[in-house]
């Protein structure tokens, strides 16, 4: 399984994100969180079907956000 490694300030924004889901309605910033976890969950078991970027690390993005780096 590889190693996941957030770029500095993803772990704030994801929270001020789900801060805001929950402004908006209870229980939406918790399901974000969730859907968040799933899919980081997802990407670390299949990380390696992502194309390499500069030989030695790996990257998705969720709405237009760099998540993590995933090495080699």
């Amino acid at each position: 399984m590889f190693q996941l490694i957030y770029l500095s300030g993803a772990v704030t924004d994801l929270q001020e994100a789900a801060n805001w889901y929950k402004q908006q309605q209870a229980g939406r910033g918790h399901k974000f969180l969730q859907c968040i976890r799933e899919k980081l969950a997802y990407l670390q078991r299949y990380a390696a079907s992502y194309p390499l970027r500069k030989d030695w690390f790996r990257e998705f993005f969720i709405r237009n956000i760099l998540m993590w780096w995933c090495t080699a």
